[in-house]
């Protein structure tokens, strides 16, 4: 399974934990814990994005034409992505 084309660099703990002051070990943890809660959650997102139910959309918006113009926006949107190797 593709990783999302983002690289999840690895940060060594123990050498961060060496370097780091005392008075700032609180801190250390508390953003391990941020990243690996961050790193889990990309890592179980979908390769591709859920695509989007047009017809059920244009069955139930009153404006004529509004769900056109969005779906024509959604599909010229390009996100680049950076691939790392």
């Amino acid at each position: 399974m593709v990783r999302h084309k983002l690289a999840l660099k690895a940060i060594d703990q123990l050498a961060f934990g060496e370097i780091i002051p005392r008075n700032h070990k609180v801190t250390a943890n508390s953003l391990k814990s941020w990243n690996e809660t961050l790193s889990s959650e990309l890592v179980a997102l979908p390769d591709n994005p859920l695509s989007v139910d047009w017809a059920s959309y244009k069955a139930n918006v009153a404006k004529a034409g509004l769900v056109d113009d969005f779906e024509k926006r959604m599909n010229a949107l390009k996100v680049p992505v950076k691939i790392l190797a």
